[in-house]
């Protein structure tokens, strides 16, 4: 369960789900809102929403009928967890409009789970859209020692969820869940951090992502006949990123006489404010827009690159960067949050500190200047993420820590 589903952005949790049922788990798909048609690139996106249940836009109908049916089954358990509801929200009557709109997203969520025999559901990042699975387990929740009832999980991403984590109740989902798989050790160390300052207890489960190092693998002869040397950065165009940070350091490049340009993949709110960076600092066609993509051509850009670049000042742990390691090309990315987890500098890629475009220039320009180090640092990369971040195995973990833990 998501806030939305599929999206571009988002894209390892369709391979997540895919890889889960091939394990032999039986799933189904709920998002609160539905997926943008823009972003239905491939097949697999378009089966995606075909069989994913999306509880927004709701009907009157359909929301009161949910809700009768909530009432029906136990009017005691529906007041309580409406009560619920209004505890976990600022106090106010904006905070407490929010939490009535998540409560009756709740019990359109209980109703479908209902109606398929789940008791569990288990959600990815702790934002708002986590809120909705939350209640719904609280509503069906055991009322007695030894009672069956449902229960929540979740996968706890960061660094936003903590920046935001007031807002998110974070504490309260952390003590709320059965269990929660932290993505990296820095989520880990973040949700020991909130259960520090709150009180309570969680079980946590570090299980880092993976991808598929089959589908993502090298093919130099593609990056051999690219031509110009080839900057890329796949990200959606928010502040975040740092993409202003590449266009700055394409153009201290270009200033010493380095032949190079910059693909910049994905879309967003900042796209305007960077088309004019591109105007101001000169660059002209040497920078390109590529606009969103989809992962049937993603593996092409990873292979004509010559470096791959996330100039990110806040970031948790991008899978883009598990992606263009594992086709050999060398990053070149920054030392937030998780990043240094999988990326160790002179290893097997180069890390500068966030927000400095001198220092991601120079790191560039060295890679640029050296073939064999961007060769070495490629192929360091594609061992690091066949041995310890496949797909396969983050899925293994996945459904094993689902059967024990709601055998």
């Amino acid at each position: 369960m998501v806030g939305r589903y599929p999206a571009l952005s988002h894209a390892f949790l369709l391979r997540e789900v895919a890889e889960l049922r091939r394990l032999g788990l039986e799933l189904e798909t709920i998002s609160i809102r539905p997926a943008r048609e823009g972003e239905l690139r491939t097949a697999a996106d378009r089966e995606a929403r075909r069989t994913t249940f999306y509880v927004l836009p709701a009907g009157p109908l359909k929301l009161a009928g949910a809700h009768l049916a909530a009432l029906g089954r136990s009017p005691s358990r529906y007041l309580a967890t409406l009560a619920h509801a209004l505890r976990l929200g600022p106090r106010g009557p904006r905070g407490w409009l929010w939490q009535l709109f998540y409560f009756a997203e709740s019990m359109l969520v209980w109703r479908r789970c209902r109606e398929l025999r789940i008791s569990h559901l288990h959600s990815h990042f702790a934002d708002t859209g986590t809120d909705s699975a939350m209640l719904a387990a609280h509503f069906e929740r055991p009322h007695a020692a030894g009672a069956e009832g449902w229960s929540w999980s979740f996968s706890l991403h960061g660094p936003t969820e903590f920046a935001e984590s007031a807002r998110n109740r974070l504490a309260a989902k952390l003590r709320s869940a059965r269990f929660v798989v932290c993505i990296s050790e820095f989520a880990r160390r973040g949700a020991e951090a909130e259960l520090e300052r709150s009180g309570g207890e969680a079980e946590l489960h570090v299980i880092p992502l993976g991808i598929d190092v089959a589908r993502f693998s090298p093919a130099p002869e593609a990056r051999a006949a690219a031509g110009v040397p080839a900057v890329l950065c796949l990200g959606r165009l928010v502040p975040q990123k740092g993409q202003a940070d590449l266009l700055a350091a394409l153009s201290r490049l270009r200033g010493e006489g380095v032949e190079v340009t910059a693909r910049l993949a994905g879309d967003g709110p900042e796209r305007a404010s960077l088309e004019r960076t591109v105007a101001r600092l000169g660059l002209g066609e040497e920078a390109e827009f590529l606009g969103g993509v989809s992962q049937d051509d993603v593996v092409a850009l990873y292979r004509e690159a010559t470096i791959f670049c996330l100039p990110s000042l806040d970031e948790g742990l991008p899978v883009v960067l598990l992606e263009a390691m594992a086709c050999e090309t060398p990053v070149v990315t920054t030392r937030v949050a998780a990043i240094p987890e999988l990326v160790s500098d002179g290893a097997n890629g180069l890390l500068v500190e966030p927000g400095d475009s001198e220092a991601l220039a120079t790191a560039l320009g060295s890679l640029l200047s050296d073939a064999a180090l961007r060769d070495r640092l490629g192929a360091a990369g594609r061992r690091t993420v066949s041995e310890g971040r496949r797909l396969d195995r983050q899925a293994a973990q996945l459904a094993e820590l689902f059967r024990t833990r709601l055998a």
